[in-house]
């Protein structure tokens, strides 16, 4: 198995520099939107995937086997052999994912924080990370994604996507 590893000062500077979870209400237009629960393939404050193969920013939102085979495909492209695909049970839970794209170094980061059904459907809420000027990291290309479980909808869903930027200190 070849894996590049996310060197230890990067992962540690994600890891201080947390996100709270914004409130259903701040996010939605509708004051009556609902959270829905939203389950994080990773738990932790790190995206699911630093090095993930989705070299395009893009948002998924995966309703059947077929189209999760081909998500998991991408998500591990540069990896030999490709972990097992998890099971999804389609007729209860669907998988909803946001990927940053290709970025020139270490240090950033997404995370899924939310989600909510409101009057227009399904809003899903993540909080991306980028490094600031001062912050060491490491100087590969990236491709943080992150991605968690919902209860399946058949509702469009629609993505927001708050920018942070980290203060490394002086």
């Amino acid at each position: 198995m070849t894996l590049r590893p996310i060197p230890f000062v990067a992962a540690l500077l994600v890891v201080a520099c947390r996100t709270s979870e914004v409130p259903a209400s701040s996010f939605s237009n509708d004051p009556h939107a609902t959270p829905i629960p939203l389950t994080r393939f990773n738990p932790d404050s790190l995206a699911f995937a630093q090095y993930s193969g989705v070299t395009q920013a893009q948002n998924f939102v995966i309703r059947d086997a077929t189209a999760w085979n081909d998500l998991w495909q991408r998500i591990y492209a540069n990896l030999n052999p490709v972990p097992p695909t998890p099971d999804i049970d389609f007729t209860r839970e669907m998988v909803v994912a946001v990927a940053l794209g290709s970025r020139n170094s270490g240090g950033y980061n997404v995370l899924l924080t939310q989600a909510a059904e409101d009057s227009a459907g399904i809003l899903v809420s993540a909080s991306a990370t980028s490094p600031g000027a001062r912050c060491v990291t490491t100087q590969a290309l990236t491709q943080p994604l992150d991605m968690g479980r919902i209860a399946h909808s058949d509702q469009p869903v629609r993505f927001t996507v708050s920018q942070h930027v980290l203060d490394c200190g002086s």
